[in-house]
């Protein structure tokens, strides 16, 4: 399993320096389209259309990573009063939650994502911008997250089987010493 998980996160960390990278893409243009704006009064054709597509894509591909890194925002104020047992557990029930909810909508993105393919779906703006591309992001970005929600049960779960066996264990040799 560890091995599977190493390859998880190897992908994870893959498809997060690719959104990272178009982020700074995204930036650079952004700044050479104001440039081009305001100094030389010619902006960039197509950079607005261009960005409003990759903004979701930069989004997607680095969801799964922010959940590896357990940084997605949370509201822990009456969780850190609980016991690390109990915030463990409440971690993992969490994760199946959101796990419920995001797998259909890894489906149906997926689906959305095939036909905007099928039809060739694009943006027109000042140019034409085929946005049938960028729909795959969700649904791959999704899928990651998906995994990544799996991983994090099953190692909370180990976890707790661990401490479980660990009370066990100091229980039978607090007994034995009676």
């Amino acid at each position: 399993m560890d091995a599977v998980i190493k390859v998880l996160r190897a992908i994870t960390r893959a498809s997060s320096l690719v959104g990272s990278g178009l982020l700074v893409l995204m930036v650079l243009s952004t700044a050479a389209d104001v440039f081009a704006r305001f100094v030389l009064n010619n902006p960039i054709p197509g950079v607005i259309e261009i960005n409003s597509v990759l903004l979701p894509v930069i989004v997607f591909l680095g969801i799964a990573m922010t959940q590896a890194r357990r940084k997605h925002i949370r509201a822990d104020i009456l969780v850190t009063r609980l016991s690390p047992r109990a915030q463990s557990i409440l971690w993992a029930v969490g994760c199946a939650v959101a796990l419920m909810l995001i797998i259909p909508l890894t489906i149906q993105t997926y689906k959305d994502a095939a036909f905007a393919f099928s039809v060739k779906e694009a943006r027109w703006g000042i140019i034409m911008i085929p946005i049938w591309w960028s729909k795959f992001a969700l649904p791959f970005g999704l899928l990651l997250f998906s995994l990544e929600l799996m991983v994090q049960i099953y190692e909370e779960t180990i976890s707790l089987a661990k401490h479980q066996e660990q009370l066990v264990s100091r229980e039978q040799t607090r007994g034995g010493l009676a």
